[in-house]
């Protein structure tokens, strides 16, 4: 595993600490026996290798623990498309719609670690749009604060349209970090590379706030 640092600070900031280890479920919905990922069989092999070289940067080793396949649960058949992941519009207290935990209980009956679960289709509630279609979201205790949402808490949806930055910045999300502004940060709220692919980097800060996440 190959270790890029953007800058000597950022360099001088993971010499010498230990190797911490997060554990990652991959979960992929079907729909009549058919993965959602059927045109893109490579996918979770190819979002891995960009996990694990995003977080290499933190001295963080990213371990895959299962990839299971899942049939989309009724509640959200047949469209697909009329499901929205969270019911409170604010952008600081969301609530998890009953589609939700359903998907996320279809895909991880016991989870071992966090989990990234891969769907044809994502939709989230905001103030801008209630029904915007979205590449990712993080179930992370920082924006889902419900009691009843503690469950489903380190889970991540992934829409197979996204691209593969979108997994490594689901899971900074559930590992606390927030959206940046800044546009080679892999945190930035539009991941799309852009031609960006090899600059979408962590800060110090980030690294610390990820390493301090982890045991």
């Amino acid at each position: 595993m190959i270790i890029v640092y953007r800058t000597p600070s950022e360099r001088k900031n993971t010499i010498g600490k230990d190797i911490k280890t997060v554990t990652v479920d991959f979960a992929v919905m079907t729909t009549n026996g058919v993965s959602c990922l059927v045109n893109d069989p490579g996918r979770i092999a190819r979002d891995v290798r960009v996990i694990q070289e995003r977080f290499a940067q933190a001295n963080v080793k990213v371990v895959t623990n299962s990839v299971n396949y899942f049939p989309a649960p009724p509640i959200i058949a047949p469209t697909f498309t009329n499901w929205v992941i969270r019911t409170n519009i604010s952008s600081s207290n969301g609530v998890l719609t009953t589609e939700a935990k359903a998907v996320i209980k279809a895909a991880n009956p016991v989870l071992q670690g966090y989990s990234l679960i891969y769907v044809p289709f994502l939709r989230a509630v905001t103030n801008q749009n209630p029904n915007v279609t979205t590449h990712g979201s993080a179930v992370t205790e920082y924006f889902y604060n419900d009691p009843a949402d503690a469950s489903y808490l380190g889970n991540s949806f992934v829409s197979v349209v996204t691209d593969s930055l979108t997994p490594p910045h689901e899971l900074g999300h559930v590992l606390r970090l927030r959206h940046t502004s800044m546009a080679w940060n892999l945190m930035r709220s539009q991941t799309s590379a852009n031609g960006m692919l090899g600059t979408k980097r962590f800060t110090t800060n980030q690294i610390d706030t990820i390493r301090g996440n982890l045991k």
